[in-house]
């Protein structure tokens, strides 16, 4: 499975959550957490190659072992995905997201599912901070989509890119989310500049907490 430093912090330090009762251990580090179970539908801006969304579409999979049914329920934290990033002219993001959620056995339709395959890949939004999300989702048939969280990690290398992205979330956040809606962000780089984001985004009303580590989440 794809991984990246960044991804495992947000995955850790957010998607899990250290409480008393319906612990679960993470395979990996021998920890026992809380699940937060609940995200609802799902937006990933600056999804790039996908690792957090299939790190995320995977933990959201059935696994056939557990429970009367024969599944697992106890790893399902989202009810759907949808990701986006920049729309490039000869739609290579896209290829390259495909290919990486067909190597961890997710299919792109419901007729190829088999026993051997994890899901069907999120539908993908080719769309340019700042340039209208409602016409973006329009052209792929999902302009009424809603969603309850929008997640993002390692988003902020481009100053030139803050108004955009801060206009965006606005607009997601007014027009396309549910009821009290959370933007999740992972971002652990040294920079000085990245401050005007955060500044961009207290200016138009977003208050952020900041969860641990590089974990920030920002509400309206």
């Amino acid at each position: 499975m794809l991984r990246s430093t960044v991804c495992r912090n947000l995955w850790t330090e957010f998607l899990f959550r250290r409480e008393e009762n319906e612990v679960g251990e993470d395979n990996e580090t021998g920890s026992r957490h809380k699940y937060q179970k609940n995200w609802g539908s799902v937006l990933e801006l600056g999804t790039a190659t996908g690792v957090l969304s299939i790190c995320l579409a995977l933990s959201c999979t059935p696994k056939k072992e557990n429970g009367p049914s024969g599944y697992d329920d106890s790893l399902h934290v989202c009810t759907d995905i949808v990701t986006s990033d920049v729309e490039d002219e000869l739609g290579d993001i896209k290829e390259n997201l495909k290919y990486n959620f067909e190597i961890n056995q997710f299919v792109s339709k419901k007729d190829d599912l088999d026993d051997t395959k994890r899901g069907i890949m999120p539908i993908h939004v080719p769309h340019t901070w700042g340039t209208g999300w409602k016409a973006a989702a329009s052209r792929m048939g999902i302009s009424n989509k809603k969603f309850n969280t929008i997640i993002a990690s390692d988003i902020l290398l481009y100053v030139s890119a803050y108004g955009a992205l801060v206009s965006t979330l606005k607009e997601i956040f007014n027009d396309n989310c549910y009821e009290n809606p959370v933007f999740v962000m992972s971002w652990n780089r040294r920079m000085k500049e990245s401050k005007e984001f955060f500044d961009r985004m207290n200016d138009v009303g977003f208050k952020c907490v900041h969860k641990g580590k590089c974990v920030y989440s920002f509400t309206l």
